[in-house]
């Protein structure tokens, strides 16, 4: 008989490293790097299945609750790559599909149109509970698609006597035109670009200082690296982490600026080299992306109760993804690189400080929308132009691509990685083709999303991997099989999203979600996420 292990809280001595073998920690920051092969072991062979079995159930979740958006472009496609890495180099898969909650197939539900933000229509909250599903894009390849926020409304940060000045005022409109005229080319980009209109909204110009921080960092970074290792140090690493979340482009500005500066310096010297600046690049800015494409941060302020429960909602389900996802970036550099990292000494560390830095983006997004929603509604593009056809094809190519590269820096050169490459993006190519399939509503009121989702996801990515462990053990064979198998069962998911895209009307609330079941969904949205934490281990 089988007895559940009792909820345990892990004691945490910040700052102290702590040794983990199976992933590549020695425990000792002072320790040279040495060579790490993630496969070498039992154990780590089973750090590598674990962490591939979270990541594959948190990118399928969240690619279901975002939707088929636009497809990204070569720097996209990149992060996307390492963001598969992040469990199990491009642990793959088994995204449920880039329209298993999407509205209409992966043009992000039709060509938008440039506009200016300022349209004079007021936005408000529908109903008492804000949807909890992301409108972020498909993470599963980082396509993104931009917060709508569109108000008719001004409050007394919009008229603050600094924002007179025009020098307060500089970077506002070409922060946003950049933004839109990005957006056809790459998504990605043009998301990065706009993730720091809540800054700019509220502290105007100044906010440009912190890509500059991100580039000075990038700098530094570059003379940190001693021998082998291609690495700058734990703590700057964890600043960089930190910056990337409260501005991706901050964060885009130091990872690629070390990865640059490492590549003219002739730092470069091997394709695991290439596959631990994918890492970094993740390590700058996809967390944030992830987490906000999960579940939508930029909202419309409102008084109601929903209104105020969901952004308690936000701070706990948002911070939470947002630490875990860093904690499995972080784990998996020393299998990218081949070697011992001290940054992967300090796990926790990581996904603290991400979850801590998230929670303080949540509250200043409040702040920004709930007193400047004038600038924010300004600085914000509400509506994005879609990329073609033909660019998202050649995206798309391109990703299967650095999906092969970056996840064989585990399963090897094998067929496996190959067609579980192909696994992975499957779903965003069925996507852009939902709209020519029926909808059943019915089907759609009872596909689970969001927290659910992600347990549901979690359960079914478990439940493969032990079956597959059953029969294979702790080899080699378990990894490189289960990075096969892992995106079977949720791609069939993804594909019954296909055919539930939404209600009777399209943007209509979940049944769950509606007035009549409020309080079912509220307590029982705290009991799932507690399983939810359970599931995935942090409890």
């Amino acid at each position: 008989m089988n007895v559940v292990a009792p909820l345990a809280i892990p004691t945490i001595e910040p700052g102290a490293p702590v040794a983990n073998p199976a992933i590549g920690a020695t425990g000792d920051d002072n320790a040279p790097p040495v060579a790490f092969d993630p496969l070498s072991s039992a154990a780590a062979v089973v750090a590598a299945t674990e962490t591939a079995t979270q990541a594959v159930a948190v990118v399928s979740t969240v690619a279901a609750a975002a939707g088929a958006a636009a497809a990204a472009a070569a720097a996209g496609a990149a992060a996307g790559a390492a963001a598969g890495a992040a469990g199990a180099s491009a642990a793959s898969g088994a995204s449920s599909g880039g329209s298993a909650g999407g509205s209409g197939g992966g043009s992000g539900g039709g060509a938008r149109t440039s506009a200016s933000s300022v349209s004079g229509s007021s936005t408000t909250t529908s109903g008492p509970v804000e949807s909890s599903e992301g409108e972020g894009g498909d993470l599963q390849t980082l396509d993104v698609e931009h917060d709508e926020y569109e108000v008719d409304d001004e409050r007394w940060g919009d008229k603050l006597a600094m924002f007179n000045l025009a020098f307060m005022r500089i970077t506002d409109k070409p922060a946003h035109d950049l933004a839109v005229s990005l957006a056809k080319y790459s998504p990605v980009s043009s998301k990065v670009v706009n993730d720091s209109a809540y800054l700019r909204a509220i502290f105007g110009t100044p906010t440009v200082l912190l890509p500059l921080i991100g580039f000075v960092f990038g700098l530094v970074g570059l003379t940190q690296i001693e021998g082998e290792l291609l690495s700058p140090s734990w703590q700057l690493l964890l600043l960089i982490s930190v910056i990337g979340i409260f501005d991706a482009l901050a964060g885009a500005a130091a990872t690629f600026t070390f990865a640059i500066g490492a590549v003219v310096t002739g730092q470069v010297s091997s394709v695991d080299d290439v596959r631990l600046l994918l890492g970094f690049m993740l390590v700058g800015f996809a967390p944030a992306l992830l987490a906000s494409a999960f579940r939508k941060i930029r909202k419309q302020a409102d008084r109601s109760i929903g209104y105020w429960w969901d952004r308690v909602v936000d701070l706990a389900v948002v911070t939470f993804l947002a630490g875990w996802t860093m904690s499995s970036v972080i784990s998996t550099l020393p299998a990218l690189a081949k070697l011992t990292m001290p940054a992967a000494n300090h796990v926790t560390d990581f996904a603290l400080a991400a979850a801590a830095a998230m929670f303080v983006r949540i509250l200043l997004e409040e702040v920004a929308s709930r007193f400047y929603p004038a600038r924010l509604n300004f600085i914000n593009p509400t509506n994005v132009a879609a990329p073609s056809s033909v660019q998202k094809y050649i995206a798309l190519t391109i990703r299967l691509g650095l999906f092969v590269f970056v996840s064989a820096a585990l399963m090897g050169n094998t067929w496996q990685t190959w067609v579980g490459s192909f696994l992975f993006i499957l779903p965003t190519l069925l996507g852009w083709y939902s709209d020519r399939l029926p909808n059943f509503p019915r089907l759609w009121a009872f596909l689970p999303a969001g927290i659910p989702g992600l347990a549901l996801s979690l359960v079914i990515a478990s439940t493969t991997t032990a079956l597959v462990g059953g029969v294979l053990g702790s080899s080699p064979e378990l990894a490189q099989w289960s990075f096969v198998l892992l995106p079977i069962p949720l791609l069939l998911l993804s594909i019954l999203g296909l055919f539930g895209r939404h209600g009777e009307t399209p943007g209509a609330d979940r049944p769950i979600k509606t007035y009549k079941w409020r309080w079912v969904y509220r307590i029982g949205g705290i009991v799932m996420l507690f399983i939810t934490l359970r599931l995935a281990g942090v409890i």
